[in-house]
């Protein structure tokens, strides 16, 4: 259980990850739409990643009753774990330079 945990949430990191690359490489980002604030933000495209992962993949961290509210929950509590992880790897290894 707790290596297919990992396994779902590095291939959603990446999947996250290369969706943004793709589409700040494709899309003008300076316009304010719905599709630039949801894939600029990490969480909130996080959430969707993850919760369709969930869903496809029938990951349930919580093993409720419903299904579908416990995937929801897997995927918004995988993007936040990510999330943290990801913001902890950036201070500690972001290099800062003065100019």
């Amino acid at each position: 259980m707790v290596l297919w945990y990992f396994t779902y949430a590095f291939a959603g990191r990446l999947i996250i990850f290369l969706f943004q690359k793709v589409f700040s490489a494709n899309y003008d980002l300076s316009k304010e739409n719905f599709l630039t604030k949801l894939f600029s933000c990490d969480l909130c495209l996080g959430f969707w990643v993850y919760f369709a992962l969930a869903f496809f993949l029938k990951i349930d961290i919580l093993e409720l009753e419903y299904k579908i509210i416990s995937e929801c929950l897997s995927g918004a509590i995988t993007t936040f774990l990510v999330w943290l992880v990801a913001r902890g790897w950036d201070a500690e290894f972001r290099e800062i330079t003065f100019e």
